[in-house]
């Protein structure tokens, strides 16, 4: 089945936070969404943490911002995200955030 909703979620040096925002997107009463985070120059070691993290679960998609132009920022992550978009829906999160069951 093909996603509904895309979670755009750009972070950086957000190691802490990481495991809490997985959590409540994986405790989502809907099945039907996709995460699409995107590193934007961690030096703590998220990136890697992250990869562990979400190992096995698909609907997870991890980037690394690679727009040299505009780098670093979250505005510029979001764009980078942007381009994987294949839903009809697109949602954007902190990764601070810990969201509720449902969307």
């Amino acid at each position: 089945m093909k996603p509904l909703v895309s979670v755009i979620t750009p972070y950086r040096n957000a190691k802490r936070f990481l495991p809490g925002f997985v959590d409540s997107l994986q405790r989502q009463t809907a099945e039907d969404w996709t995460c699409i985070m995107v590193d934007d120059g961690s030096s703590d070691g998220g990136p890697a943490f992250l990869a562990e993290l979400v190992a096995d679960d698909p609907r997870f998609q991890l980037m690394i911002n690679t727009n040299p132009k505009h780098w670093p920022g979250p505005a510029s992550a979001r764009n980078c995200a942007l381009t994987r978009v294949q839903t009809d829906y697109v949602r954007s999160e902190e990764h601070t955030s810990e969201l509720q069951s449902q969307f």
